[in-house]
């Protein structure tokens, strides 16, 4: 095997292959990258055993040369190196060693593994594709994903799920709070729901290139995402993901209109007084009062709402921090908050906002 590869191509690829590593895997083998030297491309596969990306690289006006053909696992340092070198890089296995040169001055070696000890990773999925833009598949994730729980305590909470049918729908919730985006579909396909890892798609977002479409190909236990020369692998997670549509209302008892970055700008002041990060709002007269305190500070801010529905004198106590991270996936000049008491879920939209998505917030009962 032999191939000469510029700098650049190099590091982009393992852009996208990195978030798979792990120096601490108890299978050797998934430490390195397979690489294939084929006559149409190089594919280069990283797995942790849950979650594989393969790569392919393909000879563009001679950017990539293959001058022989062959499969070895190579070091992560064998292609990481690229980031200290310039120009051509050249790639050759000579018995079970791998020379990597560049120029007539620098020659370096590394230790390879056979390809053969490699898992074997599926990478033609026969399931029919979804297609969505790659702004589209953004959307879908990130405005869900940050919602996953981060304890293990119940497994299928730290997914997304996936709702396909008439429409394509993701939900997490890690029981203080729930995201959920629609989007449509042009065509309505069989209805199958499945979870995947939240931190999975978190990779995927990194390795894919947005400004191309994504392709989704759902297997019975994982899911195939194709972007450009990447196709991502994930595993499902197992497990009854909750019915979370029941805990989203459908009446409101009093609605509040705000600015959001005057909005966002006093929760981010006062989420630094509170010890817990709670924050109390109450409305009164023209005015948003929104309270923090701690055992040796205390904050008070007031706003200027541009409307309210309900009582006066509504209050609610929240963390401040769910609902900052709520608001990032809201780019709107104005939010309005739906409530249903003082006591129950809220949730918070953007007004004319082009996403179809719910983020809602359970509030903090005390004080």
């Amino acid at each position: 095997m032999k191939f000469t590869l510029k700098k650049d191509i190099i590091q982009d690829a393992m852009q996208k292959l990195r978030s798979v590593l792990s120096n601490k895997t108890t299978i050797p083998v998934l430490a390195g990258i397979k690489v294939e030297a084929l006559e149409s491309c190089i594919m280069l596969t990283a797995s942790n055993a849950s979650e594989s990306i393969v790569h392919r690289i393909l000879p563009n006006e001679g950017s990539v040369v293959i001058e022989a053909t062959g499969a070895a696992v190579f070091t992560k340092e064998s292609l990481e190196v690229a980031t200290k070198l310039s120009g051509e890089i050249t790639y050759e296995l000579v018995d079970q060693n791998l020379n990597v040169t560049q120029g007539k001055k620098t020659s370096l070696s590394f230790t390879t593994m056979a390809a053969d000890d490699y898992p074997k990773i599926t990478t033609d999925p026969k399931t029919q594709n979804i297609k969505l833009s790659g702004q589209r598949f953004s959307d879908l994730i990130s405005r869900t994903v940050y919602a996953v729980s981060k304890s293990d305590a119940r497994p299928v909470l730290t997914g997304v799920n996936l709702q396909i049918g008439a429409n394509l729908q993701a939900t997490s919730t890690d029981s203080h709070r729930l995201a959920k985006v629609t989007i449509p579909l042009e065509d309505k396909l069989e209805e199958v729901q499945v979870t995947i890892p939240g931190k999975m798609l978190d990779h995927a977002l990194k390795a894919f290139d947005l400004a191309n479409d994504v392709f989704l190909a759902i297997e019975p236990s994982q899911i195939a995402m194709a972007n450009g020369n990447t196709i991502y692998y994930s595993r499902l997670l197992e497990g009854t993901f909750p019915e979370t549509d029941r805990l989203i209302p459908t009446e409101y008892q009093s609605a509040l209109t705000v600015d959001t970055k005057e909005f966002v700008e006093s929760l981010q002041l006062l989420e630094s007084l509170s010890s817990q990060g709670v924050v109390k709002l109450d409305v009164g007269g023209l005015f948003v009062n929104l309270e923090a305190k701690n055992e040796t500070a205390n904050g008070r801010r007031e706003i200027a709402y541009m409307e309210f529905t309900g009582d006066e004198g509504f209050t609610i106590s929240f963390s401040s921090g769910y609902l900052l991270e709520a608001l990032k996936r809201i780019d709107t000049a104005s939010i309005k908050l739906n409530f249903c008491g003082n006591n129950r879920p809220f949730t918070v939209e953007g007004i004319e906002d082009v996403t179809d998505q719910v983020q809602l917030i359970l509030p903090v009962r005390t004080y």
